[in-house]
């Protein structure tokens, strides 16, 4: 699998969560089409630093930088995935979009 180098702006879907092997933290990123609203693409994003856990919280409006990766799902589906080298939030006046603005994370295939 080849890795790529990208930056991401969206919501977090979910609060993170501890990664199974400890140590790390994994969330969910919902970046909206700038076209098409309707339109969300998902990325699961893996952490190595848990400095930041208690602050990512669903809604959240952050950029996140790292490698990117796709991998396919047992079901078929193609999962984009990225191993986080930074987090940044970023401020929206309330530190939260408004509910209409933030995607819905049962949208996501995975």
């Amino acid at each position: 699998k080849k890795m790529k180098q990208i930056t991401i702006i969206g919501n977090l879907g979910k609060d993170a969560e501890t990664s199974s092997k400890g140590g790390a933290m994994n969330f969910t990123v919902g970046v909206s089409d700038d076209v098409d609203k309707t339109k969300t693409d998902w990325f699961n994003c893996y952490y190595d630093n848990m400095s930041l856990i208690s602050y990512m919280r669903k809604g959240k409006y952050v950029a996140i930088s790292g490698r990117f990766y796709t991998k396919e799902g047992s079901d078929g589906k193609t999962r984009l995935n990225i191993n986080v080298d930074s987090v940044k939030f970023i401020n929206t006046g309330t530190g939260v979009k408004k509910k209409s603005e933030v995607a819905d994370e049962s949208e996501a295939p995975f």
